[in-house]
């Protein structure tokens, strides 16, 4: 066993509201793994902060294409490298503390020996974000390190010199659309992949909350708009997704405060908008200013 060498190659790896999945390969080079029984997988998230550790266990996929592999000379049979998590259910990392927290997997042959290495991703530019009700979660790649952020939604007061404005709203029956242009200087977004907009609902007494990821439209000159025209932000412009607008219907009837969080790097921040959403009945809602 002194030569085996502990090896990953993640295809997939997500979030969904706040639970995380991954896909891949996770085995021993030069140990021989016919089925689940020979090895054991771990992943666990380790906060930079504290180095606080969660550790689950992850399910094997089996891979019979690998059932013959080459390395140093012999033949391996690495039937039981697929790996994912367990009966592909996810992990709910939603009690994870707002922070950073480095991703590692470890396979071995023992299970009580960990030898937890970096993910190894097949998507170098792995930058995706998602979120649930009250948090904000980002998984990306950082000199070879894969990280998980995870952020509140409701984040600083945007910098003096930023600009927010609703540009376009409308409802229809149970259906609300806003759009609009929120630009932070420090956030220059020329395209889709470098931001995250999301809408948050907060009701006045209960601070009931809903979350929406938004779309984004591209326009040009927005840079202008905060005094530089030279500077590409020209995807600072936020919608509800396909402009088709948000469904209230399940919604605690009231009044909600409407802000606009961007999520940019391992930063959020946040700004009111000037409309108030009302829900008096399970058949309409009204936008108010």
């Amino acid at each position: 066993m002194t030569n085996t060498i502990p090896t990953n190659n993640i295809e997939k790896i997500w979030i969904a509201n706040a639970t995380f999945f991954i896909e891949g390969l996770a085995y021993l080079q030069g140990y021989d793994a016919p089925d689940y029984r020979y090895l054991h997988k771990h992943i666990k998230f380790r906060n930079l902060l504290n180095d606080d550790e969660a550790e689950f266990v992850l399910g094997t996929v089996p891979k019979k294409e690998l059932s013959s592999q080459p390395f140093n000379g012999k033949t391996y049979n690495y039937t039981a490298a697929g790996t994912a998590t367990v009966g592909f259910k996810g992990i709910d990392v939603s009690f994870l503390e707002d922070g950073i927290y480095e991703v590692q997997i470890s396979v071995s042959a023992d299970k009580n020996v960990r030898n937890y290495v970096s993910l190894v991703m097949a998507d170098a530019a792995l930058d995706k974000h998602s979120c649930d009700d009250f948090c904000e979660y980002r998984l990306f790649e950082e000199s070879g390190k894969v990280y998980l952020a995870k952020k509140d939604i409701i984040g600083t007061d945007v910098p003096s010199g930023s600009h927010i404005s609703v540009e376009g709203s409308w409802t229809d029956g149970t259906i609300f659309h806003v759009e609009g242009e929120f630009i932070v200087a420090e956030a220059p977004l020329s395209n889709f992949r470098q931001g995250k907009y999301y809408l948050v609902l907060r009701k006045h007494i209960t601070k009931k909350q809903y979350v929406f990821e938004l779309g984004q439209v591209r326009k040009n000159n927005l840079g202008a708009r905060i005094g530089k025209p030279s500077v590409n932000y020209n995807a600072s412009y936020f919608a509800t997704l396909q402009l088709k607008g948000i469904e209230t219907r399940q919604f605690e009837l009231g009044v909600y405060d409407l802000y606009v969080s961007l999520a940019y790097g391992n930063k959020i921040f946040t700004a009111k908008l000037d409309k108030l959403l009302q829900i008096v009945n399970r058949e309409a809602c009204f936008l108010m200013d």
